[in-house]
């Protein structure tokens, strides 16, 4: 476990000045002093993996898996406006494989710095009479920050906004259990807050990714099961005013495929779907 400890202390590392200790306290200790936010407001959530880290780790993804787990968790708080400040993380498993373990903490560390944040911390819980041996179950917790005055909860979306797709590269955090369950039946597979507005969706606007299509035809998912459990493309929504939407989506262009599939109209719906996606 020393052993363990030592890899781990090295991807703790950080430049973060408000870092301020690392591996070995009972806790750690992060300043928060921010001169420039007059009323700041913490953002903090837990997420962990679900099923896909199984399949994550029986195809040797182990990495990845830690890179979706961060991502997902940086994309919960940015969407109320927080920057992602510190994570924490923990590893429940059945015996502990160093490869494995190294490869884990350096795959959140990772994800993390290219977020903009810290890991400063967490816990590598052994538990044999739990977790079979193998087996490992992640977790982790974020705190951001933003300030209240700029807090973004939907307030401020009008009729007549419009409704931006900003590109997924794949499944991304949902539908996994259905991924096995099809996986199972077919081997050949492996390779709110908006009151009386609705999103009007234009689905024929959408553009799916390949993968959904094989998920859809060889499986022979509904339409309606494939928009309730996958984001079939589309990784972001962002709903913005008309006159900025160009300007938004020239932006964001730099990075990512984005584009416009819908507005929002009065109504007591949250989504209304108009058309059908192209599923060729």
């Amino acid at each position: 476990m020393d052993t363990i400890k030592k890899e781990m202390s090295k991807h703790l590392e950080t430049s973060d000045k408000r870092v301020l200790n690392g591996l070995g306290p009972f806790a750690s200790l992060y300043d928060i002093h921010f001169p420039e936010i007059k009323n700041p407001v913490l953002v903090l959530k837990s997420k962990e993996p679900g099923s896909k880290q199984k399949l994550a780790m029986e195809y040797g993804y182990t990495e990845s898996i830690c890179h979706d787990m961060i991502n997902h968790l940086v994309n919960d708080i940015v969407v109320m406006g927080a920057k992602p400040l510190a994570v924490l993380d923990t590893i429940v498993c059945g015996n502990a494989e160093k490869d494995t373990i190294k490869s884990l903490v350096k795959g959140v560390s990772e994800a993390c710095k290219m977020n903009e944040c810290s890991l400063v911390g967490g816990e590598t819980s052994i538990q044999p009479l739990v977790v079979e041996s193998g087996v490992y179950v992640l977790t982790s917790s974020i705190a951001g920050i933003v300030e209240k005055s700029k807090v973004i909860d939907g307030s401020a979306i009008e009729e007549g906004d419009a409704i931006l797709a900003i590109a997924s590269n794949g499944l991304h955090t949902n539908g996994y259990s259905l991924v096995r369950l099809l996986m199972d039946k077919m081997p050949q597979i492996k390779l709110e807050k908006i009151d009386g507005l609705s999103a009007k969706i234009d689905l024929s606007k959408i553009r799916v990714l390949n993968i959904f299509k094989y998920i859809r035809n060889g499986g022979n998912v509904s339409d309606e099961e494939m928009l309730r459990t996958f984001n079939c493309g589309v990784g972001f929504n962002l709903v913005v005013p008309q006159k900025n939407k160009d300007m938004v989506m020239k932006h964001i262009q730099q990075f990512y495929d984005c584009y416009e599939i819908g507005k929002i109209e009065k109504g007591d719906n949250k989504v209304v779907f108009e058309k059908r996606m192209n599923w060729l």
